[in-house]
């Protein structure tokens, strides 16, 4: 086929335009090249976190020639968090609180800070919180690490005096769930854990960590409410017992609150109320209440207040719920009544016969009979006089008309008005009965919670502390004899509460009852005398007595045991944390830490100066421990 004259020209056009356009082709690549590179010189917080210099596998140098390894340029923390959307006030308050610490992470712990500078970007979409921390920087790691940072922040957006109170108990609950739990108590109960803060019992926020999503934690939380409300007034020993009496049957009566629509809803109306009455008589003191959690059974009796009055908690419920594991069956439920009423007109004698009848179908046919309480009481009177020849009287008894029996026994025992001091002198109660019921050994308890050094002022000296004139040494020889303290404290004050001749009957597991409770006043008049002194105060093991007892301190707990931490008061300022393991954290971070715990500073006159000086070390210190909670300390 001939071609047209017309197409050679055209091949010729087209190839000169494409032989032409090839460099306009890369200039326009050039350009997109180089707006790219001009992007990624201010990559978004991201970027620049993944470009943070990790530890590289070390490599086999060549045999000629060992490469120089290059430094990382520093990374500016106040533009990072600008370029994350944070204001430039805020970025600065931040990154100038913690660029110490920042630059210790990475030497130390690269990861870490690339996980604690991805949390504080997440905070720029709540302008809220971003201006807040212009102000308060040192809450940024907490802020960022919850999952409702409103919420937190809510509590804390309060008057300055308000905050440097409140920021105390995140300091204490820093671990992200326990920072909500403490979030959620403070929302309700803001008032009444400042009060106890105030009064000195530290941690005792941890009342008020459970479950609320159910009607029965709502019911909890307005008994607790107004249980604590109306010990403000009370002396120190009342409201001690009232926490002690918490810290024990908390749990027990929130599961039943859950569990049993009747007690729910009798018990702030009714059930409570009877105990209140009864432990009047015993100074209001509920130490006596504390060791069975079947005491709120026996409360749900009609006659249960009068049975916990006049004969105590144990040997009711030794013969209406038994103690199986020591081989004491309890009475059949259908002769509780007939049990109830002989406990309430009966003398000593009749306590002995049903203990001592407890397992005798006969004797359950005696108490099945319809005899007025005085008579029966006079006949179970009569049986045990008869000794071992009592199974012939039961069988007499059996065969007997009512007018027969009455007329058999004689008139009825006199009746006992008051339990004490019958209550433990009638019956030998087993050391043994009670022990194993508490949470806890008594040898743990003395081990953190000797009322003698329970709280001790930190001073300064060198590198020793001292507590006002005794030496560490002093104080370590003095907890080779722990052992007893616990019990000789709660002996002392059962002897205040009781009387000396009905305290030395009481069980071993009931003295340590009043050991704590003997404690939890002892650290209220030490913390204020410590306050009053303008003395820091070391708040370590009432912390640690009050997470590991209620059993609520959970994880935080164990992250304060593992870092060995120490927690000190500073008056005027501010908890801080101070770890005491190395291999955990690192030397860096606990040197850093360490050294900014305010212990280095001399117990003088505070004076404005000072205290801007010092919260500036309280704020170091605890804005570095809300960061490592916030990246999953462990």
């Amino acid at each position: 086929m001939r071609q047209s004259p017309l197409l050679k020209p055209f091949f010729i056009s087209l190839f000169l335009v494409l032989l032409c356009g090839i460099p306009l082709v890369r200039l326009l690549k050039t350009n997109d090249h180089n707006k790219i590179t001009e992007q990624e010189k201010e990559p978004p917080l991201p970027a620049i976190i993944s470009t943070l210099p990790s530890p590289a596998p070390p490599l086999a140098p060549k045999p000629d020639k060992i490469p120089e390894s290059q430094p990382s340029p520093p990374l500016n923390y106040e533009k990072t968090l600008v370029m994350a959307g944070w204001t430039k006030e805020a970025a600065s308050s931040v990154a100038k609180l913690n660029h110490e610490w920042f630059e210790i992470l990475a030497k130390e712990n690269q990861p870490i800070l690339r996980r604690q500078l991805k949390l504080l970007a997440g905070l720029s979409a709540n302008p809220t919180i971003i201006r807040f921390l212009e102000h308060h920087p040192e809450t940024a790691g907490l802020l960022a690490s919850a999952d409702q940072p409103n919420l937190v922040y809510d509590t804390l957006n309060g008057t300055e005096e308000e905050y440097q109170t409140l920021i105390n108990f995140y300091v204490l609950h820093a671990d992200p769930p326990a920072a909500r739990s403490m979030a959620e108590a403070l929302r309700n109960n803001n008032l009444q854990i400042k009060h106890l803060f105030d009064a000195g019992l530290m941690g005792s926020e941890i009342l008020y960590f459970f479950d609320r999503n159910s009607e029965a934690a709502n019911e909890y939380e307005l008994w607790l409410h107004d249980t604590l409300s109306a010990k403000f007034d009370a002396s120190p020993k009342e409201l001690a017992s009232t926490i002690n009496l918490i810290l024990k049957h908390g749990p027990e009566i929130r599961s039943r609150l859950k569990k049993d629509l009747v007690f729910r809803a009798q018990f702030r109306s009714t059930i409570w109320p009877k105990l209140t009455r009864v432990a009047a008589s015993t100074n209001n003191m509920y130490e006596l209440y504390l060791e069975d959690e079947r005491i709120w059974d026996l409360l749900m009796q009609d006659e249960g207040e009068k049975l916990l009055r006049f004969r105590g908690p144990i040997i009711p419920l030794d013969l209406l719920y038994g103690y199986p594991e020591l081989g004491r069956n309890p009475y059949p439920a259908k002769l509780h009544h007939m049990v109830t009423q002989i406990l309430l007109h009966g003398d000593g004698e009749t306590i002995r016969a049903l203990m001592k009848f407890r397992d005798e179908p006969l004797f359950y046919s005696l108490l099945e009979r319809p005899l007025p309480p005085g008579t029966q009481a006079a006949a179970v009177n009569k049986l045990l006089e008869a000794g071992d020849d009592y199974p012939e009287l039961l069988n007499s008894y059996s065969k007997m008309s009512k007018n027969g029996i009455t007329d058999e026994v004689g008139a009825p025992p006199g009746i006992m008005k008051i339990w004490m001091p019958f209550y433990y002198t009638l019956w030998e109660v087993p050391k043994k009965l009670l022990q194993g019921r508490n949470p806890s050994s008594a040898e743990w308890l003395n081990s953190i919670a000797d009322p003698a050094s329970f709280l001790l002022p930190v001073l300064k000296v060198g590198v020793a502390l001292i507590n006002v004139g005794k030496s560490i040494s002093d104080l370590e020889e003095k907890e080779e004899n722990y052992s007893d303290n616990i019990y000789d404290a709660g002996l002392s004050f059962a002897e205040q509460q009781l009387g000396r001749e009905i305290a030395q009957h009481l069980p071993e597991q009931e003295l340590i009852n009043y050991g704590i409770t003997s404690m939890l006043a002892q650290i209220q008049g030490k913390f204020n005398k410590a306050r009053a002194e303008n003395r820091s105060v070391e708040i370590t093991k009432p912390v640690q007595f009050m997470f590991e007892y209620s059993g609520a301190g959970g994880k935080t707990a164990k992250i304060f045991q593992t870092i060995e931490a120490r927690i000190i008061l500073h008056p005027n300022i501010g908890i801080t944390i101070t770890p005491g393991n190395n291999s955990t954290l690192g030397p860096l971070t606990n040197t850093y830490l360490r050294e900014n715990n305010l212990l280095t500073i001399e117990d003088s006159p505070s004076t404005d100066q000072t205290i801007i000086s010092q919260r500036e070390i309280w704020r170091r210190n605890v804005a570095a421990w809300f960061l490592l909670n916030a990246s999953g300390l462990q």
